[in-house]
């Protein structure tokens, strides 16, 4: 992302208020039922090391990307999303695009290692919203975490069945009277507590920069050619959290029975991985993310970014995906028409926003919204924009897409074992119990209120709106 890019655009915002009766207290209290000492977050479906290749990677019914039209009935592709073969090129030509490409990347990596430039004051002036159009009377401490305050609780077999049974269908949200939110995409939006203005989703939108679609779109093509060679198995494209469409996780993890922090392992995708990760369009949505993240969640931005650089600074063999961004995982859903079944993150921190981007060419009025379960909300979704929510409290879907279009996915999170980690000491809970029992004791004592911390980390609009610049 360029340095003066800023999560914003010009005119004011609008709130989205929860609903009357929507508890978050008993939510965030139901969260926190387990002890989460080496949490195992199943992560089937996101990270693979499968040996076996099978599988046809072909769409020959895929749209083409780059139609700013969003059209009703995109025009079919005939021969996939591959351009056409170009003219041949001179020797000294293609010696000239690749210095050149050369160049352009080391600029996307200093201006990553640079770090993001403080947000202006003007800015937030102008961003901030003031007037709510949903609300709900649900609050944080509602919504279910583990006893340690470090995950989302993980759903019961029960919750799960009825979860499956739940049709996220446009026509099924609307027939059960669901609430569908209409979104351009652009223009900032935020869904916050009736009863204290806390935030609670965020539709971020898109950078200002005209060239960032098209930025998008080149993301959309990388995703897409990484999918064509990776040569995805039946089983990775099936799994718990979508239907025909590999996902795959890549970045720093902790959990599973591990007793530290390490590099997440993709086995043959693994350099597949790394192509996409260094990618300077997928690179700058990252970082508009991040500079989404840290506008507004300010201070939960910088709890996660004070303790992962704690870890990092301890162990300097961990490797972030980006400089220029504090998440220390991301997601790739490589589609081409991904529709995630409904869940819940429940690995992730839950104080912690990710940042989900729609990628690809479809109608938003009918399919890829973002359906928010207990917030009774169905959001249209467009492609080339962010929404942030705290995935491991909040049930979250997609609608799908028509067969003709395309919509793969770009999400960036917090895994609630890496913070666990570091507030532990730098072990686990069993090392912590073996080298002072009354450390352990009093790290165990502090699990009933780090969640209450954790939830007061959570932005309120009155909280930005004060942070305004004062007008002359």
């Amino acid at each position: 992302m360029d340095a003066d890019e800023t999560p914003v655009l010009e005119g004011a915002g609008e709130v989205l208020l929860t609903p009357e009766g929507f508890d978050l207290a008993a939510l965030f209290k139901e969260a926190c039922i387990l002890d989460c000492d080496e949490y195992d977050e199943d992560l089937r479906g996101t990270k693979r090391e499968a040996e076996g290749i099978s599988g046809d990677a072909g769409c020959s019914d895929q749209a083409p990307i780059g139609d700013d039209s969003r059209s009703e009935q995109a025009p079919a592709c005939t021969s996939g999303h591959t351009p056409g073969e170009e003219p041949e090129k001179s020797r000294a030509a293609k010696k000239r695009l690749r210095r050149n490409e050369r160049r352009r990347k080391e600029r996307v990596h200093e201006r990553e290692e640079a770090g993001r430039p403080p947000v202006r004051e003007e800015v937030k002036a102008r961003f901030i919203p003031s007037t709510p159009i949903l609300e709900a009377s649900i609050r944080f401490v509602d919504l279910p975490v583990t006893s340690c305050g470090h995950h989302g609780r993980r759903e019961t077999k029960a919750e799960l069945e009825a979860l499956k049974e739940e049709e996220c269908t446009v026509e099924a949200l609307r027939g059960a009277g669901k609430l569908e939110v209409e979104w351009d995409g652009i223009k900032p939006q935020v869904v916050v507590n009736r009863a204290n203005g806390q935030i609670l989703t965020i539709l971020g939108g898109r950078a200002a920069d005209p060239s960032f679609m098209k930025s998008a779109d080149r993301a959309t093509e990388a995703i897409l050619k990484a999918a064509e060679g990776a040569e995805f198995t039946e089983e990775e494209r099936e799994h718990k959290r979508a239907s025909d469409s590999a996902a795959l996780n890549t970045g720093i993890y902790y959990g599973g029975g591990a007793t530290k922090p390490g590099n997440m392992a993709n086995g043959r995708h693994a350099e597949m991985l790394e192509v996409l990760v260094s990618d300077p369009d997928i690179s700058r949505i990252a970082g508009f993310a991040d500079s989404l993240f840290r506008f507004w969640m300010p201070r939960v931005y910088a709890d996660v970014e004070e303790k992962l650089n704690q870890l990092y600074e301890r162990d300097p063999t961990l490797k972030k995906n980006w400089a220029g961004s504090v998440y220390p995982c991301a997601a790739f859903n490589f589609g081409p028409r991904v529709a995630c079944k409904i869940h819940k993150d429940s690995g992730n921190a839950p104080h912690t926003f990710c940042a989900i981007t729609a990628l690809g060419n479809y109608n938003p009025k009918l399919g890829g919204h973002l359906y928010l379960k207990e917030l009774g909300i169905f959001i249209q979704f467009p492609p080339g924009s962010t929404i942030l929510i705290p995935s491991a409290l909040l049930s979250h879907a997609n609608t799908p897409v028509a067969p003709h279009e395309i919509r793969v996915s770009f999400t960036q999170f917090v895994p609630g074992g890496l913070i666990r980690f570091v507030d532990n000491g730098f072990m686990t809970e069993n090392g912590l119990r073996k080298k002072s029992k009354k450390l352990w004791r009093e790290k165990m004592a502090e699990k009933e209120k780090r969640w209450e911390r954790s939830r007061e980390l959570i932005s309120t609009l009155d909280e930005l709106r004060t942070r305004r610049p004062k007008k002359n």
